[in-house]
């Protein structure tokens, strides 16, 4: 097959998180099964040039922004196709980065990968909802004379993405989850579940947590409401109470919070009070750092409100970390609760509390909890079973597209 993936995100080029990760994931191992792969992603510099990396043809387009990819990155991909046409195209849903090229090449089969749609991050970001908030906001408009455009209120008529949905020949996602809830507000079809693919460089053999002091909980990822950072800080005087020498590292790129002119990290110190100097904010790092940052854990935490398929998590797991996760979305799939890490609810700083405390005063279920993890990595997402299932998920709608 010769596929082409369309993603703005990409880890050399603008990597951005999960969509980026996994698209340089799924095209190395799409190469390394004897496909010609070639992606199509914004360029880093806003240069247009090629370069090959791990066996696929990546191809930077130059961007004036996010939202005007899909119509930048056409001539590109024109130019490729029509000298060397391809047999399908991947693109993911958010940005629907693939849509200038399924309206040009209809025929062109086109897989949608669901990652997380706009509403679904926009509504889990959401601050200002309460009823006083849209009061003011339908006001404001009403005193500048100004059409009054609810925001509350999602409405997928105008929304790219799912115009994108309707228009693929085939979708898959990497959560039982996800797909439920994206098929609820665009509509039934089918979703094939295929997790992302997940290999990387590791130790030989890994250190379980030692019993020395500090005992590090740590967070990866982005510094946002929607990742249940703010709940962990609310967790924490009844985390002390009972393990007094732990500390709190939060990896990741901080974010504009709820109040007007602060930083995340800034409004969590000021939520944790008295408890600020246990926080540890490293910033944004890069990708090769993040594995030394989980081996200095004992526990990983991630108590997202909800979450599709965090990669960090499968990561954490893959080092031998307990690892506790809510249990609403993606990572319902990655731990069996009590096998291979611990599944709490959304929203619950108690639960928190009492996992994180359970994990604390038991180095005996933590290191059992981390053995356990990285074996069911190796054993449910090494490149050989995930490369397979997306590859026969190709074929098969190939042979459905020319039916």
């Amino acid at each position: 097959m010769r596929i082409a993936y369309l993603s703005f995100e990409y880890p050399s080029g603008i990597s951005g998180g999960g969509i980026g990760t996994y698209i340089g994931q799924v095209s190395r191992l799409m190469a390394e099964r004897g496909h010609a792969v070639e992606v199509f992603t914004a360029a880093p510099a806003n240069k247009s040039f090629s370069a090959s990396e791990n066996g696929c043809l990546i191809n930077f387009v130059p961007v004036s922004g996010r939202r005007s990819f899909p119509e930048d990155v056409l001539s590109t991909f024109r130019g490729r196709h029509d000298l060397y046409p391809f047999d399908l195209i991947e693109s993911p849903e958010y940005g629907a980065d693939a849509i200038a090229i399924k309206k040009e090449y209809p025929h062109l089969p086109l897989i949608l990968k669901l990652h997380t749609p706009s509403f679904l991050t926009a509504a889990l970001n959401a601050y200002k909802r309460r009823p006083v908030d849209k009061i003011r906001y339908v006001a404001g408009a009403l005193l500048r004379l100004q059409r009054v455009n609810p925001y509350w209120r999602y409405r997928k008529a105008g929304d790219p993405e799912y115009s994108l949905y309707k228009m693929a020949d085939a979708v898959s996602s990497p959560s039982n989850s996800l797909a439920e809830i994206v098929s609820r507000k665009w509509g039934q079809r089918q979703i094939d579940i295929i997790p992302y693919p997940f290999e990387k460089k590791m130790q030989t053999d890994f250190h379980s947590a030692t019993p020395d002091s500090p005992f590090i909980v740590t967070f990866i990822g982005r510094i946002e409401r929607r990742k249940g950072v703010a709940d962990l800080i609310k967790a924490i005087p009844a985390i002390i109470k009972r393990h007094p020498d732990t500390v709190f590292r939060l990896v990741g790129e901080a974010v504009p919070s709820p109040q007007r002119g602060l930083m995340m990290d800034e409004y969590l110190r000021n939520m944790a009070g008295r408890y600020a100097h246990l926080l540890e904010f490293t910033g944004l790092l890069p990708q090769q750092a993040i594995p030394e940052m989980i081996r200095q854990s004992h526990v990983c935490i991630f108590p997202s409100l909800w979450e599709n398929f965090p990669n960090v998590c499968l990561e954490a797991m893959l080092e031998g970390k307990a690892v506790i996760g809510t249990g609403n979305g993606g990572m319902a799939d990655m731990i069996s609760d009590g096998s291979d890490g611990l599944l709490i609810p959304p929203g619950k700083p108690g639960a928190i509390a009492c996992a994180v405390n359970r994990l604390g005063s038991d180095r005996a279920l933590l290191d059992r909890l981390g053995k356990n993890a990285r074996q069911t990595v190796l054993a449910k997402y090494n490149g050989e079973t995930i490369g397979a299932l997306n590859e026969s998920f190709y074929y098969k709608t190939l042979a459905a597209c020319r039916k």
